[in-house]
């Protein structure tokens, strides 16, 4: 099940613990549709993460104050943490492997990453016939509230 989320509850949301996915969506984007559709197909499979969904129409302000540059974007967090941002539609297996990999995470090595007191990672994903999603090491900064200070990305 996907909630609908909005300017009022999006940081409570993205803040609970275990996995949290946030779609920024819209109906006016085939693309996006499409994402929804699959989506809202794993959300079912998964009882066990947070699936939640904003239309960037509703509150263009929001959408910009978080550094989303349209849709469809998918955020995912893991207690709280922003750990992968991906702009466009990942198909469901793709999809259902992200989250594996989420839950898989050492969310101390990737909090003292985020401290500077280690290495940074990065949830990536790879061509056909290479594992789906792997960690690595990485660099960068994100802008926007939703992504925190320092948060690891694609």
């Amino acid at each position: 099940m996907v909630t609908n989320l909005d300017r009022a509850d999006i940081d409570a949301y993205v803040a609970q613990r275990g996995v949290a996915l946030l779609n920024w969506h819209s109906d006016r984007e085939a693309m996006s549709v499409v994402f929804d559709a699959g989506f809202e197909n794993v959300s079912a499979r998964h009882p066990d993460v947070h699936f939640g969904g904003v239309e960037v129409t509703e509150d263009p302000g929001l959408t910009a104050s978080w550094g989303v540059p349209g849709a469809p974007e998918l955020m995912a967090y893991r207690d709280g943490t922003l750990v992968f941002v991906c702009a466009g539609a990942l198909p469901e297996p793709v999809l259902e492997a992200l989250i594996d990999a989420i839950w898989a995470l050492d969310m101390e090595q990737v909090r003292k990453g985020i401290d500077g007191q280690g290495g940074r990672l990065v949830l990536s994903m790879q061509p056909a016939g290479v594992s789906p999603v792997e960690l690595e090491g990485a660099g960068g900064e994100g802008p926007g509230p939703g992504r925190g200070g320092k948060p690891v990305t694609n």
